[in-house]
């Protein structure tokens, strides 16, 4: 399991994912959004998306343009193209809870309690190996989990 405690805003965080973590497992982020977006990625690379390397999950929420957008980055061929949700249930200055859950078609996405939307896996999940969350945000816990 892993859990991060910060006090402060950060700019960009990455965490390695435990061993062994995969279908059945969730990730769960909870922090402050103290701007107008800010994204999430699972990767296989610590850098992010990279000519040569995958983000099989992209989440950009955008709570100006009141939308949750999720893509993938297939490393040689850029990004794929955009699924776009309306409706954004987290806002600039409130708390959040993100929980994304490893099924074995798409990866489930959960703020604040409520399904979003399922993200139909482009690539293999397996090859993930580290989270990032990309923004201003104050990141309060990150936890990666079997449910």
């Amino acid at each position: 399991m892993v859990r991060v405690e910060a006090s402060n805003s950060l700019p960009s965080f990455i965490e390695c994912l435990p061993e062994g973590w995969g279908l059945n497992w969730k990730i769960i982020i909870r922090g402050k959004l103290n701007d107008e977006r800010f994204d999430i990625n699972l990767q296989n690379v610590i850098e992010g998306p990279s000519d040569d390397e995958d983000t099989p999950l992209h989440i950009s929420v955008r709570p100006g343009c009141e939308e949750i957008v999720c893509n993938a980055y297939e490393g040689g061929y850029g990004w794929g193209p955009e699924e776009r949700q309306l409706g954004c249930a987290i806002q600039a200055g409130a708390d959040f809870e993100v929980e994304i859950t490893v099924k074995p078609n798409a990866f489930g996405i959960w703020i604040n309690g409520s399904h979003h939307a399922d993200f139909t896996h482009r690539q293999p999940w397996e090859t993930l190996r580290y989270v990032a969350v990309v923004g201003n945000v104050v990141l309060e816990y990150l936890s990666a989990e079997l449910i």
